[in-house]
């Protein structure tokens, strides 16, 4: 690896991880029970989906994601499970989860239960140590299926396909969309540590490429217990707006300063990732904050995928809130099952490369489009493992995220 491509890859963790929810220790499960169903069981071996997450130990929590996953799989299995692509009987969906703690000997442990289970692949995955758990699962031939990339392992290397352009392709993109909103005085606020400011430097050049002067960069210590002086400094110097590359918990923080001094986020125009939970209680001093995704709102059901989503979700009962990455983690197991499945000459993780290779675009109504065969080339030359180009853009209206387009669009 590059020392560019491993700086991007250092930088991606500590952005990605930063858009984190909030949690539960993993097991297996089929059709655990939470949705009914009159159709036969299915006869044939249980097709096994891994998910490693962080439900538990320091660093962000991540609970909803196997959830996610299992309100598919559950879904899946009560219409009668996946029809066997060689003609025999049909099999139950199986989500085998671990959870990492986010302790890099946990995720070993985790990757290596994954090639003990004979998982067909790792679904929706969000690790701080995926330069740990991800070379033992490729050493198996398993691969990722629409995880977060937060590494150089995940981010680069040909086992690794996730189901949007990640990180880098949102915050690029973040910098593009104010420009559209005619700033051209930008501050960027980021945690303050080495590795978030190369992904900074990067959203400098692209608004230098726009003609965006950034006026004002804010690095916030991830300890600080106030960001109130940080929040001040984000208006100065005649900024017009701002990309907070932060926490949704310290997005709302910022959010809640600044309408104490009394800015008008209709007026200062701010982009980052805030999750519909943390927008519905801050209410109305949310109003004008623009929100960012790879999915609609998951609280938008007038989306016929988002309906859908929501049904199957709610059936798991006693589930945390749902998140752009439980809904993720859900499409994964979706298309793995509907789309590529009836694909495959053989159920196992050879075939299921070889049909995500061939099989051109995926359009879903609740997620962005995306083409395993068609890289996005978000930074030249580094070859990322990103395949969509295009984002979701939505304004906090009174505690929900109106989306500002009916369908997913480029920026770059």
């Amino acid at each position: 690896m590059s020392g560019t491509a491993r700086r991007l890859a250092v930088g991606l963790v500590a952005v990605a991880l930063i858009a984190g929810a909030c949690g539960s220790s993993g097991n297996k499960t089929g059709a655990s029970g939470e949705t009914s169903t009159t159709a036969p069981t299915p006869q044939g071996a249980p097709i096994k989906l891994g998910v490693i997450a962080t439900t538990s130990g320091a660093g962000n929590h991540f609970p909803e994601i196997p959830v996610g996953a299992r309100a598919a799989a559950n879904a899946i299995n009560a219409a009668g499970g996946v029809k066997d692509p060689a003609g025999g009987p049909n099999h139950l969906i199986e989500i085998d989860v671990c959870d990492d703690a986010f302790d890099p000997s946990h995720s070993a442990s985790c990757a290596r239960q994954m090639v003990s289970d004979k998982v067909l692949a790792l679904v929706g995955n969000v690790s701080a140590n995926g330069d740990v758990y991800a070379p033992i699962v490729y050493a198996a031939g398993i691969p990722l299926v629409g995880i977060q990339p937060n590494s150089g392992s995940e981010s680069l290397n040909e086992l690794s396909y996730p189901i949007s352009g990640g990180s880098v392709v949102m915050l690029l993109s973040n910098v593009a969309f104010l420009a559209k909103q005619g700033v051209t005085k930008l501050t960027v606020e980021h945690v303050q540590n080495a590795a978030a400011d190369f992904l900074v430097s990067t959203l400098k050049k692209k608004a230098a490429s726009l003609g965006m002067t950034v006026v004002n960069d804010v690095p916030a210590p991830p300890d600080a217990p106030d960001l109130t002086p940080y929040a001040a400094r984000l208006t100065a110097a005649g900024s017009q707006g701002a990309v907070l590359v932060e926490a949704s918990d310290r997005i709302a923080r910022f959010i809640t300063a600044l309408g104490q001094a009394g800015v008008s986020l209709e007026k200062f125009k701010i982009v980052g990732q805030l999750n519909p939970s943390a927008l519905a209680t801050l209410g109305a001093t949310a109003d004008g904050y623009y929100g960012v995704d790879s999915g609609f709102p998951v609280d938008d059901t007038a989306n016929a995928g988002i309906k859908r989503f929501a049904k199957e979700y709610a059936a798991v009962k006693g589930g945390p809130g749902p998140s752009t990455f439980a809904l993720q983690a859900w499409v994964d197991v979706h298309v793995i099952a509907e789309t590529l499945i009836p694909k495959m000459a053989a159920l196992d993780s050879a075939a299921l490369i070889n049909a995500m290779k061939t099989i051109g675009p995926i359009n879903r109504p609740e997620w962005t489009p995306w083409d395993w065969s068609q890289p996005v080339d978000a930074v030249p030359g580094l070859k990322l493992r990103a395949f969509s180009n295009k984002v979701l853009y939505s304004k906090a209206d009174n505690g929900r995220y109106r989306p500002l387009t009916p369908t997913f669009t480029s920026y770059l």
